[in-house]
């Protein structure tokens, strides 16, 4: 055993392995303000986020979503992620040989050993917010996950209070896959509430971006607010030439009451996005999304590529003269075949196929 002593960022990972383990741990890193960041990570390449992330020395230590809450190293932990600036923090950790963790929704991780206990931590600064929503025992979580967005709270850090199990009333720790997509889920969901009773958009609209090898568009029709995203690894897989069935999940203008199992946390972190724009605008639309993975992309680095992916083509939407033209130019920015796309979509297959191929 021995002792480790550096900066964290006020990022606590708790990964979930064999599907029933959940780790808790800090990690030390000498870049703490880009580690956890993803906002920052928009310009660089997929080996770069990966030397990033692979380069911390973080240290797990197995815990128990509901037991281990009141647990010493946990407390001493959730303070460390309430915080809104890197810590200075000493750990006894026994290292063992590197693994690697790797997972869809919070990416890649290089575990050095086994944290047994957290020696001293210091630095911490929280907001006024987050404090009330820490410390109000009877603030349902789902309530506080919207007091703090509407407080200006960064998502990605209400991800992380809920999953050190900062909030809510029966309070437990959460895998931090399953905070993301509840996070993106919640906050959602509620904008849809008043999304759905604006007016409609008048034109056809798309926006088009790429981060690391993963290329999205996104269609607004002039039409009630459903959505629908299709999910297509054709050109990562080398079968971009090849007519396949594609991954899809949508709603319709209820939204949807289980889990979207096919595209999964990418559904909902898209989502998120695509409503925050809706908002803004304060207008709905039937929203399709279009997702693409190239040989750029490195898997497991985590849904955050999709959030900001969808939020960087929002930015850039423009108006097109009607649905062929709308629909034409999201398939000529993908590499997948367009009858792929066709055949996959429950709104596409809405219309003749001959009159996208004209």
């Amino acid at each position: 055993m021995e002792t480790v002593y550096g900066i964290t960022s006020p990022f606590i990972y708790l990964p979930l392995r064999y599907r029933a383990l959940l780790f808790i741990g800090p990690s030390i890193t000498s870049e703490p303000g880009l580690f956890a960041d993803p906002t920052k990570w928009l310009n660089f390449s997929a080996a770069d986020l990966l030397r990033l992330r692979l380069s911390s020395v973080t240290s797990l230590k197995q815990v128990h979503p509901e037991h281990s809450v009141l647990d010493s190293d946990v407390r001493k932990l959730r303070e460390v992620a309430l915080s809104q600036k890197h810590v200075d923090i000493e750990v006894n950790m026994t290292k063992s040989r590197e693994k690697i963790f790797r997972d869809q929704f919070t990416g890649t991780i290089s575990v050095k050993g086994t944290l047994e206990r957290v020696l001293n931590y210091s630095g911490t600064e929280f907001s006024r917010p987050i404090e009330k929503a820490f410390s109000d025992n009877n603030l349902r979580a789902a309530e506080a996950v919207k007091y703090l967005f509407e407080s200006d709270v960064n998502i990605y850090k209400i991800q992380q209070l809920l999953s050190v199990g900062s909030l809510g009333i029966n309070r437990k720790l959460v895998a931090t896959r399953w905070s993301i997509t509840a996070v993106d889920s919640i906050l959602s969901s509620n904008m849809l509430r008043k999304i759905i009773r604006y007016g409609i958009i008048s034109n056809y609209m798309v926006g088009k971006s790429c981060i690391m090898g993963n290329r999205f568009a996104v269609i607004l029709e002039p039409e009630n607010y459903s959505f629908e995203m299709l999910e297509s690894w054709a050109p990562y897989n080398g079968n971009e030439n090849v007519i396949q069935v594609l991954a899809r999940d949508n709603e319709g203008y209820f939204g949807r009451t289980d889990y979207a199992n096919e595209v999964e946390g990418a559904y909902y972190a898209a989502r998120f996005s695509v409503a925050q724009f809706l908002q803004r605008i304060m207008k709905q639309a039937s929203v399709i999304v279009l997702m693409e993975v190239d040989r750029g992309w490195i898997p497991s680095l985590g849904v955050w590529r999709v959030r900001e992916g969808i939020r960087a083509a929002l930015d850039n939407m423009h108006r097109q003269d009607d649905r062929n033209h709308a629909f034409n130019e999201a398939f000529g920015y993908m590499k997948t075949r367009r009858e792929s796309w066709i055949i996959s979509s429950s709104k596409f297959r809405q219309i003749k196929m001959d009159e996208f191929l004209r």
